[in-house]
């Protein structure tokens, strides 16, 4: 009897850690270049335990008067409950502000960019606030995926990725929910 009690609570426990909505601001690890195939383990990589960047870019060596890169690397986990619960809808990403070029990998295939970087100058600004992304079924694994951000700024501007905007977070969740962020802008419009 006890045992399948043990098993009842490990088995709710277990839904409840890994359900939809997936918090995506705490557990990072920050380098000051764009990587895009380490993983983070080596001393160049710093472990943020929660967004903004901006609590660990002070911590990071940047060349001064340079566009400064960094890359913020993240593992989250899908459990069989989050894809059972995407049956009639679809995974989808939002991350509420980044400054200024990014590039979002997830599970190292590119699903969005803003802004251009050529020869160390940024030709093109990219800032964006409230990016909310489909994402392709296939590219989300049961189990472990990655996402990495590589962002960059000029010297003296704000390079930072934030935990929320308008008090909505970092976070993988339905389509459906995610995209009532842009619905809500569009009523205040």
């Amino acid at each position: 009897m006890k045992q399948i009690l043990l098993l009842i609570i490990i088995f709710f426990f277990n839904l409840s850690i890994h359900s939809l909505p997936i918090d995506l601001s705490d557990n990072w690890h920050v380098t000051n270049r764009w990587v895009l195939e380490e993983t983070p383990k080596t001393s160049e990589w710093i472990t943020l335990e929660s967004l903004p960047l901006a609590n660990v870019t002070s911590k990071l060596d940047f060349s001064e008067n340079e566009v400064r890169q960094l890359t913020a690397y993240k593992t989250f986990l899908i459990s069989d409950a989050d894809f059972k619960s995407v049956k009639n809808d679809a995974f989808s990403l939002h991350i509420p502000y980044i400054s200024n070029v990014y590039k979002i990998y997830l599970n190292e295939i590119e699903i969005s960019s803003a802004g251009e970087l050529e020869d160390s100058q940024i030709t093109r600004s990219g800032y964006r606030r409230h990016i909310i992304l489909r994402l392709d079924r296939d590219l989300i694994k049961f189990g472990q995926n990655s996402l990495r951000i590589l962002v960059a700024a000029e010297y003296g501007e704000e390079l930072n990725i934030y935990k929320l905007h308008n008090d909505i977070p970092a976070k993988i969740d339905l389509a459906s929910e995610n995209q009532k962020i842009n619905e809500e802008y569009f009523t205040y419009m």
